[in-house]
């Protein structure tokens, strides 16, 4: 049989595209939900279990497709190419245009969040995902062409792929849902590295089996075995990234560039693994090399609990005070976490694939690389969307974008190769370009909209109702601020902050409220209430999205002289703040979540030093009617770094105010305090105090303390929210703003 011929520089370049699409499409299409489903754990969940179940499929099937009798081709190698790249910017237009829609026609039919995005998910992602996983596998076979015993090499590929991709969709899942809420994150890493010892162990053999494989005939754990421990490294793989974020947060918190730390780390690791490790194989291609590659690769993962915190503690304090100091701090301590076990980890699919076919002796080699050029891919992919493409044409022409620049590498190569022949392929991106203004426009035609923007971390609207303005995010379900030009309280629940430090003993006076920190300033509603009843106190108020920052500037007059905008995480900025402060305010909810990190005791511990001696600290928790588990879980690890703690239920509201004081205090001082106040204080401070004092409640703490090893906050969060929308109630929300 004819040997194939293919272009190796083009089919790194087509490699490179496919990597950067796949990821594109998973980060795209959960900007895309998140108009409609919010940006919770649940749809992040249902977006990456969706992506890589399809990818493990395309995998198996593109290497069962590749190994036909017919063989592999390169001309359908592109065409594949170019129908993954038009399914992709199909499924970007066809969302923007039914998306909405849908989700109405799943409401109707009683089809909740989370099974909407699901049905969303699956619909928009299927044949795309399917089609970009196929080209890895076909890619080895078309690289290794039909000598050297390579006749299975797709198959091959394809299986390794797919265990390692249905590891990964359990490792995606596995430490944030279950293992970190029971066991900590440090405990975590032992638990991944005693899976990966437990797949060392399932691959030893009997002394037959190992001489078998020694004299070159094919190991029996070539099967099942290696295919076991190919699942494992990629659960654990996984794993390990997800759970590296949980140790980075207390230290750099848990924004967009923490993430980019660990995700890219983690991927210039595993390309640099895929390669080194295909290059091992083709030299020493023994079976107890690869054991022992999953064995130091569990050796290296039960370290990095270990080393972190001296890393950690290194790497924060040489850091110097600017974003350039913070995010080399930031890489250093990722790469020394994950740079050896992620490395060592990559190293096991490529000498996995040259096991499974002992007769190529360029099988490893050529495995590796391409999964490496690949994975290279995936790493742009990851970040051009959040960093360029979405805050540029939202997340639809993000999409559309990637899809475009795939279905071209595909058809350049096609023309080039059949001119005559293949034209009709042309017409995929003439018609992707020709709906790239479907892709474009508003996002939501919500009535009164004033602005709306796509950032990396929200979709923004901006709506205003009987000349009030509201800032709304993603699905619209909460307000996250209100701005009335004619004053007076909001009626909501900025409002109880005010009532904060009077729960001081009396007598505690406007006058003594000097410097507020503010933890989610969002559009500047609480900032603006301080400055209208203490004056022009200190206040330093911290958000994490930009987009947000100038929609309160633009629209919500966010523009006091005494306050000072700072963007960024809300527990690194402050933690490195040299103020201390009468008041914290925390309000740093993305629905339904407070971010794990500012619920810990470690960190109200630094909240705690960053306090006057009459200082208080302030926390908006969520509830429901018949739930209370996080606000009594909540006010137990506030009471294990203060000696009081006040609660707060906003009437008609899922919120729970909770106040917390550097001193001994009682409710009872805020009736008190209100009682001394002077005729001349702002009727916007009695009213409030008023109104807080008839929200009080019993103070009624959990046995659950919140930590930075442990916080299960998201799985506290999504049982409630789950509970609620089996219970019916959801159903009974109307609009956040009454209309």
């Amino acid at each position: 049989m004819r040997r194939m011929r293919v272009s190796r520089p083009y089919l790194y370049l087509s490699l490179f595209a496919s990597g950067c699409a796949t990821l594109g499409v998973e980060i795209s299409a959960a900007h895309l939900l998140r108009a409609v489903y919010g940006t919770s754990n649940i749809v992040w969940a249902t977006v990456i279990g969706v992506m890589l179940l399809f990818l493990a499929l395309g995998y198996r099937l593109g290497g069962r497709w590749a190994d036909r009798p017919a063989g592999a081709q390169p001309d359908t190698f592109y065409r594949l190419l170019a129908w993954a790249g038009f399914t992709a910017g199909a499924a970007a237009i066809l969302t923007r245009l039914l998306l909405r829609p849908a989700a109405a026609a799943l409401a109707t039919i009683r089809i909740g969040p989370v099974v909407g995005s699901f049905v969303v998910a699956l619909a928009l992602l299927a044949v795309p995902v399917v089609l970009l996983g196929c080209v890895s596998p076909y890619a080895v076979r078309l690289a290794l062409g039909v000598s050297q015993g390579s006749e299975a090499a797709g198959s091959a590929a394809g299986r390794v792929y797919a265990a390692s991709t249905l590891g990964s969709f359990v490792g995606s899942f596995l430490p944030p849902l279950l293992l970190i809420p029971l066991a900590g994150a440090r405990s975590t890493y032992w638990i991944l590295a005693g899976g990966l010892l437990l797949a060392v162990c399932a691959g030893l053999r009997p002394t037959a089996a190992r001489s078998r494989a020694a004299s070159g005939a094919r190991p029996q754990a070539a099967g099942s075995g290696l295919l076991f421990s190919v699942f494992a490294v990629g659960l654990v793989s996984l794993g390990a990234e997800v759970t590296a974020s949980r140790l980075l947060g207390p230290t750099f918190g848990d924004s967009n560039l923490v993430w980019a730390a660990v995700i890219g780390v983690s991927m210039m690791a595993l390309a640099a693994g895929y390669y080194a490790g295909g290059r091992l194989a083709d030299r020493v291609p023994d079976w107890k090399v690869f054991l022992a590659l999953v064995g130091l690769g569990a050796m290296f993962t039960a370290l990095t609990p270990l080393i972190s915190r001296p890393v950690l503690d290194l790497t924060s304090g040489l850091a110097p005070q600017s974003a350039a100091g913070f995010a080399l701090a930031l890489v250093v301590s990722a790469g020394s976490m994950l740079a050896v076990p992620m490395g060592l980890l990559g190293s096991v699919a490529p000498f996995a694939v040259r096991l499974m076919l002992p007769e190529s002796g360029a099988a490893g080699r050529t495995a590796g690389g391409l999964y490496a050029i690949s994975t290279v891919g995936s790493l742009v992919g990851a970040f051009l969307p959040v960093l360029w493409l979405i805050p540029v044409v939202g997340a639809a022409g993000g999409l559309l974008a990637m899809a475009l620049a795939l279905c071209l590498v595909a058809v350049l190569w096609l023309l080039r190769r059949h001119a005559r022949h293949e034209w009709a392929m042309a017409l995929l991106p003439v018609l992707l370009l020709a709906g790239f203004p479907l892709s474009q426009g508003p996002v939501k035609d919500t009535p009164g909209q004033l602005f709306e923007a796509e950032s990396a971390y929200n979709y923004v609207e901006v709506v205003e109702r009987q000349g009030v303005r509201y800032l709304l995010l993603n699905e619209g379900q909460g307000v996250h601020s209100v701005y009335d030009p004619s004053g007076g309280l909001t009626m909501g629940t900025w409002d109880y902050y005010l009532a904060a430090p009077f729960f001081n003993s009396p007598p505690h006076r406007p006058a003594d409220v000097q410097g507020l920190a503010l933890v989610g300033l969002a559009a500047g509603t609480i900032s603006k209430q301080y400055t209208a009843v203490f004056g022009p106190l200190s206040i330093d108020g911290i958000e994490i999205d930009p987009a947000i920052v100038a929609a309160g500037r633009d629209y919500f007059a966010m523009t006091e002289p005494n306050l000072n905008v700072i963007v960024g995480d809300g527990r690194y900025e402050l933690g490195r703040s040299e103020g201390r402060y009468d008041v914290v305010a925390i309000d740093a909810y993305r629905l339904p979540y407070i971010p794990w990190h500012l619920t810990t005791r470690e960190f109200f511990g630094e909240v705690r030093d960053h306090l006057s001696a009459q200082g208080v600290v302030a926390v908006n928790v969520g509830r429901t009617p018949t739930d209370r588990s996080l606000v009594e879980a909540m006010i137990a690890t506030l009471t294990s770094v203060f000696p009081s703690v006040h609660v707060m239920d906003v009437p008609e509201t899922f919120n729970t105010i909770l106040v917390a004081t550097v001193q001994p205090t009682t409710s009872g001082n805020l009736r008190q305090n209100l009682a001394l106040l002077e005729p001349q204080t702002s009727p916007l401070l009695t009213e409030a105090i008023e109104r807080a004092d008839a929200a009080l409640r019993p103070t009624v703490a959990s046995t659950t303390v919140f930590t930075d090893d442990r916080a299960p906050v998201e799985m506290m969060t999504n049982r409630i929210v789950i509970d609620f929308v089996l219970s019916g109630e959801a159903s009974s929300l109307g609009s956040p703003m009454g209309n």
